[in-house]
């Protein structure tokens, strides 16, 4: 008797329906959970907090973000704006939109370069975190956000919350939605960019797979000095891995607020797309290993799903096939294709509820793209992560690095 390929095929399009079903579910959980408003035993928790903000040089919303940390709806707190040289443009930047608020507490800081084995981005906070350590009693709260993130009034207080339960939650995040710059006209990568981030932003709608994004980290100065916080970041390149690290070794959580998703405008051309893409999968390879193997298990699924189907129904149609075989397989691709139409659906109300109308229409195209290209941008997905499966140098922001381990990098010398 002759094998019969469906003996494998079954089981490999089953797994693919329930990866495909599983993605739509969480892109629903991520809009519904949006339209939930913060639990009211969280309202009152408003303690002095510090915002810690790193840059490097200019991007192309750096004074509206500026201004959005200024803007804060919060009653007292302070701004810690920190670049490694006066001769950074953003330097500038920061000097001329901190004038608007004169009655503001903001602090620009020079921290200097960082050694050969540390992270600009790292050592920028520490030099932060080391001015504060005298200055901050354990009842307030260190707020660290990017350079690139945008938030709403309302983001410093939904952000620092959560706080309040001081024995199982250790930090508090927020994520990013990737905005293409230009809209429709923000080029094919930066759609790809969006969906790829809006992929991963879908994970934070379920408890497990939230991990501290240090775009929007919120934490208990009393809690970061009971975990050791620095002795985390000392040498590394990332933080919010090395947050999530910190919490999990103390039997603490990451919280995840929802409405504290962060636009961000973004444009990439091909270049610059990869090299993204490239330096957030060689992190999660070296911060977050399972994390980095559930993504290419999830994508080389996906992808053997759709190869394999699309291969059987050409062959079944070739050949001829009994009818049954070509209606099975026909079933499943059409399975697919409905719940792949559920999941954009449910990402642009996500969108809508998260940033508005206008947000949601200036992103018609990408969601075109999502809606009716997933194995299009399933591929450059696999290809980024499977890039960064050897590779051990990135470079980020102008500085080149090589990793060795999540506390053992090198700084390295190019040009």
């Amino acid at each position: 008797m002759a094998f019969d390929p469906l003996f494998i095929l079954v089981p490999l399009w089953s797994l693919w329906l329930t990866q495909v079903l599983l993605s739509a579910l969480l892109a629903w959980k991520l809009h519904r959970i949006l339209g939930q408003e913060q639990k009211t035993r969280f309202m009152d928790f408003q303690p002095r907090a510090t915002v810690i903000v790193p840059f490097r040089g200019v991007d192309s919303d750096l004074p509206a973000v500026v201004r959005s940390f200024c803007e804060q709806e919060y009653p007292d707190y302070r701004l810690m704006f920190i670049v490694d040289s006066t001769h950074d443009p953003a330097h500038k930047v920061l000097q001329q939109e901190v004038a608007r608020y004169p009655a503001h507490q903001v602090e620009i800081l020079v921290a200097g370069a960082a050694s050969m084995n540390e992270g600009q981005k790292i050592h920028n906070q520490l030099y932060a975190i080391d001015l504060l350590e005298d200055r901050c009693d354990d009842s307030e709260a260190w707020v660290f956000a990017d350079s690139d993130a945008k938030v709403n009034p309302q983001w410093l207080a939904r952000l620092v919350r959560p706080l309040v339960q001081t024995k199982v939650t250790g930090v508090v995040t927020g994520y990013r939605w990737l905005i293409p710059k230009g809209g429709a006209w923000g080029g094919f990568w930066t759609h790809i960019a969006s969906i790829l981030n809006a992929s991963v932003a879908s994970l934070y709608a379920r408890a497990k797979f939230v991990r501290a994004w240090g775009g929007s980290m919120a934490i208990l100065v009393g809690t970061a000095r009971r975990i050791k916080l620095r002795s985390y970041l000392v040498g590394a390149l990332t933080d919010d891995y090395q947050f999530s690290k910190a919490c999990a070794d103390h039997g603490l959580r990451v919280y995840f607020v929802p409405q504290c998703l962060v636009a961000t405008t973004v444009s990439f051309k091909r270049p610059s797309f990869f090299n993204f893409a490239h330096r957030q999968y060689l992190i999660t390879r070296i911060y977050a290993l399972k994390l980095y193997l559930w993504a290419l298990g999830l994508t080389t699924l996906y992808l053997a799903g759709f190869v394999s189907a699309w291969a059987y129904l050409i062959t079944a149609i070739m050949h001829e096939y009994e009818p049954w075989r070509q209606r099975l397989v026909i079933t499943v691709m059409a399975l697919v294709f409905v719940l792949n139409l559920w999941r954009s659906n449910r990402r642009s109300a996500a969108i809508k509820r998260a940033f508005g109308r206008d947000v949601r229409r200036q992103m018609r195209v990408t969601m075109f793209y999502d809606r009716f290209f997933t194995w299009l941008w399933m591929t450059i997905h696999w290809i980024a992560v499977t890039s960064s499966m050897f590779s051990g140098s990135m470079e980020w922001r102008g500085i080149y690095y090589r990793i060795y381990g999540p506390q053992d990098i090198r700084r390295m010398n190019r040009g």
